[in-house]
């Protein structure tokens, strides 16, 4: 994350995002980092950063935000790749008949060995199959992720918009609710005759 503020800082447009591999307590996770902020605001992504420490450790999603930066995170469980296969059992022991030619049992066990040595190939790729479609899914998942959390930051930014907006209109009225009264105060009352 350090790397990630350091370079949203520096670049011109105030935002970084990084996918990394991270292996924890034998566990292995996809880290999916994204920054962003207004100019000078190193010390408000590092406070965020710091937030994410203190109230989300362990945590797999965090997200602060404030009205000059924006810093989440998101980690994405990898499943540990299957096991191999064990190797192929050994034909069993047959002791030589002194018969050279190959009798009908012999025969039905060798297209039993084949037909066996078909389904452990189906298995095998049925395997690489499921392991590549839990590969892809975090991926997919994460550039959702990714395109919440850009509409989050243009929505924010929108109601940060009307809320100065509505901070002047308030100001305003205000102000002129104080005047109003001041004029109010200032008017004696007539006295009757």
């Amino acid at each position: 994350m350090d790397l990630l503020i350091r370079e949203a800082y520096s670049s011109s447009s105030y935002f970084a995002e990084e996918t990394h591999h991270v292996s924890y307590l034998g566990e292995v996770y996809d880290l999916h980092g994204l920054v962003q902020c207004t100019p000078d605001c190193y010390r408000c992504l590092k406070w965020a950063y710091n937030e994410t420490e203190d109230c989300c450790y362990g945590k797999s999603f965090a997200l602060v935000y404030t009205t000059k930066c924006m810093l989440t995170y998101k980690t994405s469980f990898l499943a540990p790749p299957p096991p191999p296969p064990p190797p192929p059992q050994p034909p069993p022991f047959r002791p030589y008949s002194g018969n050279n030619s190959p009798d009908s049992g012999d025969s039905f066990s060798l297209s039993l060995k084949k037909k066996k040595k078909k389904e452990e190939e189906e298995e095998v790729q049925e395997r690489e199959m499921s392991t590549t479609n839990i590969v892809e899914s975090p991926t997919n998942k994460m550039d959702e992720h990714t395109e919440l959390l850009e509409q989050s930051a243009v929505k924010l930014s929108q109601l940060e918009a009307e809320n100065l907006i509505l901070q002047k209109e308030n100001s305003a009225l205000s102000s002129a609710s104080k005047k109003r009264c001041r004029f109010r105060t200032g008017v004696q009352p007539m006295q009757l005759l």
